[in-house]
């Protein structure tokens, strides 16, 4: 909306200051500048009218995206607190969790001190 409104508001001003300096007659310059003005006028209803169809059209996809992302946290949160608590009850012990495969690497954990 702010764009809009900037772009409406520039081009009053571009206007503004063609009339200033038009070397035109003054009935040919307003004429254009009355031009000029309306097809700024329907340029700024129709990329206005565009912005809110685009916003009208993401706000459910947001929605979607939104509750989706905190449908993985909730489901990702059990599992990353009892890893936690696992590494908690090791590290307590004196024992050094094994390294994962994917750790490892391809060459099945050569370069690590197993």
């Amino acid at each position: 909306m702010a764009y809009a409104r900037g772009f409406r508001d520039g081009v009053v001003l571009g206007l503004a200051i063609g009339m200033l300096l038009a070397p035109q007659p003054g009935e040919r310059t307003r004429g254009r500048i009355a031009s000029s003005a309306r097809r700024g006028a329907e340029a700024s209803r129709r990329i206005s009218g565009q912005l809110q169809q685009g916003w009208r059209s993401a706000q459910p996809l947001l929605q979607r995206a939104g509750q989706a992302a905190g449908g993985v946290s909730r489901a990702v949160q059990p599992v990353a607190q009892g890893a936690g608590d696992r590494f908690v009850e090791l590290v307590g012990r004196g024992e050094h969790p094994a390294p994962s495969a994917a750790a490892q690497g391809p060459a099945g954990g050569v370069g690590f001190d197993n």
